[in-house]
C-alpha cells in the first residue's frame, strides 16, 4: 500500500505501507527491466506519476496484477485507489471515496485478498 504523507495520515493496515513522494512513479515501458514496478520518476520515461496534484493516488493499493512473474503487454499498475468526486471510470483499476478504502483497509487481515470481477 502507498499513501500521500502530506494529504492524510498513514491508514491502518496490515499491508506493507511505503510513502509516495514527490517523483514516485509505476513503469508502463514495455522495454524496460522495472515493467510494472515502483520506481522513481525518469526523464523522458515511460511511467505513471504517483505523486498528482488529484488526490486519487492519496491512498494506493497495489492489487498484484500481472506480477508474478511479470509478462510484458499484459498489463501494468492496477490499483484500488481513490475515486474521482464524480466516480469517472478508472484505466483498469478499482476506485472508492478516501473514507471507503480507510474502512476496508481497517478490515483487512494478513491473509486477506482483493478479488476484482468484472
Amino acid at each position: 500500500m502507498l499513501y500521500r504523507a502530506d494529504r492524510t495520515a498513514r491508514p491502518f493496515s496490515v499491508f506493507p505501507t511505503e510513502e509516495i513522494v514527490n517523483g514516485t512513479a509505476w513503469c508502463e515501458d514495455l522495454e524496460s527491466s522495472n515493467y510494472n514496478m515502483m520506481i522513481t520518476k525518469q526523464a523522458g520515461g515511460r511511467e505513471e506519476g504517483l505523486w498528482r496534484e488529484s488526490h486519487v493516488f492519496d491512498i494506493v493499493v497495489v492489487l498484484g496484477h500481472n506480477d508474478n512473474p511479470i509478462v510484458r503487454g499484459k498489463g501494468s499498475g492496477i490499483f484500488f485507489h481513490v475515486a474521482r468526486e464524480n466516480y469517472t471510470p478508472t484505466e483498469g483499476c478499482v476506485a472508492a471515496s478516501l473514507t471507503d478504502i480507510i474502512e476496508v483497509l481497517g478490515k483487512c487481515k494478513k491473509d486477506t485478498l482483493f478479488c476484482v470481477r468484472e
